[in-house]
């Protein structure tokens, strides 16, 4: 996740510079949690980060935050309708701030197709492979990665595993 980690850093960079400190300190620590993998603290950590996102005015980071617990609902819990709403909400609201060729955006939209792939793969797996060939080129090589681990995951839903296209 190179391309996220320096999207975040840039935007916990400019969060200090703007004397939001405590919301940068906050998702440091939830990130921390969140990679550990401490569970129950990461969980803990949401609803208190999203108070601090409102109090701070920082609606972008509501996405950030989103990111994150859609992808907890998705492997975490198993809770797939969660994900795929929190995923889309977030999606949403990180491209109209940032546009649809923000690094943030990029990565929730990785979440979004494999929300729908994990809700209904073989129900969803044409769209997302045509959602997939529709994004922005080039793509940082780990977002590629990511991209072709999901088309992995198309194909298999489609009922062909050992199919995998990079281009």
């Amino acid at each position: 996740m190179p391309t996220l980690r320096h999207w975040l850093d840039n935007e916990l960079d400019r969060l200090v510079q703007r004397g939001k400190r405590e919301l940068a300190e906050a998702f440091v620590d939830f990130n921390q949690r969140y990679f550990e993998p401490d569970y129950e603290g990461a969980l803990a950590a949401i609803e208190p980060l999203y108070n601090l996102i409102h109090l701070t005015h920082e609606p972008l980071w509501s996405a950030v935050v989103g990111y994150y617990h859609a992808s907890a609902n998705l492997a975490w819990k198993g809770d797939l309708a969660t994900a795929w709403r929190q995923s889309n909400n977030a999606y949403v609201q990180a491209a109209q701030q940032r546009g649809q060729f923000d690094a943030l955006t990029i990565y929730l939209q990785e979440l979004l197709l494999s929300a729908h792939l994990s809700v209904d793969g073989p129900g969803y797996a044409v769209e997302v492979l045509a959602a997939l060939e529709s994004m922005p080129r080039p793509l940082p090589e780990d977002v590629q990665q990511r991209i072709n681990l999901i088309k992995a995951q198309a194909f298999a839903a489609q009922g062909h595993p050992c199919l995998l296209y990079t281009s």
